[in-house]
């Protein structure tokens, strides 16, 4: 997981990702695949993604429906 650092700029940093993942991210919630796709123009690779997603929901900004196979916004 890249965080901003001396020897990483913001903009290369997962936190600059999160205005990306969830200015897509509706409140009815959107899969993970289509999500990804949605904002792959913006991350390097799906681990990024994943990195980013993982930091969103021990964040508590985003919730995972587990049945439905779905993300949620949290606020």
């Amino acid at each position: 997981m890249n965080l901003p650092s001396k020897t990483v700029n913001y903009s290369e940093s997962v936190l600059s990702k999160f205005p990306v993942v969830l200015q897509k991210l509706p409140h009815d919630g959107i899969n993970a695949t289509t999500l990804y796709f949605a904002v792959s123009d913006k991350m390097r690779n799906v681990s990024e993604f994943i990195n980013v997603l993982d930091c969103l929901y021990v964040l508590g900004k985003i919730e995972i429906d587990n049945d439905k196979e779905m993300l949620h916004r949290a606020d």
